[in-house]
């Protein structure tokens, strides 16, 4: 039962004892008064008792509803924690889905620096592929032209073989008519034979004008020997060689150097070396005459 109930309740019993007791007041003007004062009386009585229990019952109801009350109270704050635990979750979420969203446009940039990237490595690896080809291209065509220069080298190499070989029968030609004419000349002392006149024979050994002997191919010979910046090569005047000449110096196929013939003998020539970077000359180096190089080009 609710308060105003129980308010009315307890105003309807006072207006009821009120209103008997103004009765019996009348009833007893009026008529006997003790028979009806012992009715009102009992009435009075079964009033009172009906308002105690009212008011038992009001108590009963009140401790009742004081205990829902604490119930819905304990209830209340038990849901108050639970909202404020949810609150403190959703905020945590709330922190979790902005970190998030921060994690994700930070990632949508580095994936935006990543295609920019890609896209300038892929036109660096597009150049590089160019030029790789261009290399390649480059590569062939220099192959082709060691390989003509290989089939020249080989030529070359086949005629210096064949002009060395002419050369050493000439030689061995020139040793013999050395050798002829010395022992005609060992002949003609023990025959006691007057020796021509000079004007005959023409001037002494020493005073006769060397004749440089024509060349038609490249003078090819090895450094003998190498001082500082001067070297000899195994090739003379016999051979062709003569004062000014160059000569490129190469060793297994690479240029070395050059040498300026300043010196010339019959077997024998050197002159000042020019050499390539920090390269230097060896004795063994094998040399040829620019001019000849030329000429068999």
């Amino acid at each position: 039962m609710s308060t105003p109930t129980k308010v009315f309740v307890l105003l309807l019993t006072v207006f009821s004892i009120a209103f008997t007791m103004m009765t019996v007041q009348y009833v007893a003007q009026t008529q006997n008064w003790k028979a009806l004062a012992g009715e009102y009386r009992q009435t009075a009585l079964a009033a009172a008792t009906h308002e105690r229990n009212t008011m038992a019952i009001s108590l009963a109801e009140k401790e009742v509803l004081l205990d829902k009350i604490q119930g819905q109270s304990e209830t209340i704050a038990e849901r108050s924690r639970t909202i404020d635990k949810l609150t403190g979750d959703l905020d945590q979420t709330k922190l979790a889905l902005a970190k998030s969203e921060h994690d994700r446009a930070s990632s949508a940039a580095r994936e935006t620096t990543l295609a920019q990237q890609m896209a300038l490595e892929q036109k660096r690896a597009n150049l590089n592929t160019a030029q790789k080809d261009e290399l390649a291209k480059q590569a062939i065509d220099l192959q082709r032209r060691n390989a003509d220069l290989n089939s020249r080298v080989n030529e070359l190499n086949t005629t210096v073989a064949l002009q060395s070989q002419q050369l050493n029968g000439l030689q061995q030609q020139n040793f013999a008519l050395r050798d002829d004419n010395r022992k005609l000349r060992s002949h003609l002392k023990t025959a006691a034979i007057e020796p021509l006149d000079d004007s005959v024979v023409g001037k002494p050994l020493d005073q006769v004008e060397r004749i440089t002997p024509a060349v038609s191919g490249a003078i090819r010979a090895q450094i003998a020997s190498v001082q500082n910046d001067i070297a000899s090569i195994n090739v003379g005047l016999a051979d062709g060689v003569r004062e000014g000449m160059v000569f490129l110096i190469s060793r297994d196929n690479d240029y070395v150097g050059t040498l300026k013939i300043s010196t010339v003998r019959p077997n024998e020539s050197g002159g000042r070396l020019t050499v390539d970077g920090n390269r230097q000359v060896q004795q063994g180096d094998k040399v040829i005459d620019e001019e000849g190089l030329v000429r068999g080009l």
